[in-house]
């Protein structure tokens, strides 16, 4: 499985997702394929930085690539895919109160925004389920179809079961044990 490191660039004027990989001849014209281009600049393939390229990317290469992304940059590849778009009023409104929550605790600005985030993501796939319908099971789920096939690393789904763990442990009448959620060896 090949390495690919994403981060945004700069490129002729433009924000571009830059993918940077030791050579490989089956991704290169995967890449090729996908509309990317080779920077001699950057010494990197690119695409333009959109949503629509950003959903591309993780569902053709998702599962035949390693992806890595830096922490400064992960919430350039994630903010604004479908999991978190179109958010109901319901979950909009357990979001506020999550960061009402994160904020009277004291966490910092940048735990806080990197919790939200987190949060958003889980309940964006549930979108249509009310936070007391949410199972175990249901987070399984969600780390095999989101976390696992999209190769995130161990330590961001850590990361993300300390978040949830924090969000239902708070909340009366959930579905959820927060107590029983297992993190990645």
């Amino acid at each position: 499985m090949v390495n690919v490191e994403i981060r945004p660039i700069q490129h002729r004027g433009k924000s571009q997702i830059g993918l940077f990989f030791k050579y490989d001849e089956k991704l290169k014209n995967q890449l090729k394929e996908l509309g990317y281009v080779f920077s001699q600049t950057h010494r990197c393939w690119y695409i333009e930085n959109n949503d629509e390229n950003k959903r591309k990317l993780l569902q053709t290469l998702g599962s035949s690539v390693q992806m890595r992304v830096n922490k400064e940059n992960i919430s350039f590849l994630k903010n604004n895919t479908n999991l978190r778009s179109n958010l109901s009023d319901h979950v909009q409104n357990e979001l506020k109160e999550f960061e009402s929550y994160l904020q009277s605790v004291r966490y910092g600005p940048r735990t806080i925004q990197v919790y939200m985030d987190l949060a958003r993501l889980f309940l964006g796939y549930y979108k249509h389920k009310k936070i007391e319908e949410i199972t175990n099971d249901d987070v399984e789920r969600f780390n095999y179809e989101v976390i696992i096939k999209r190769n995130y690393s161990s330590s961001y789904q850590r990361q993300l079961l300390g978040v949830l763990k924090l969000l239902f442990e708070r909340k009366k009448g959930v579905k959820i044990d927060p107590d029983t959620l297992m993190r990645p060896r």
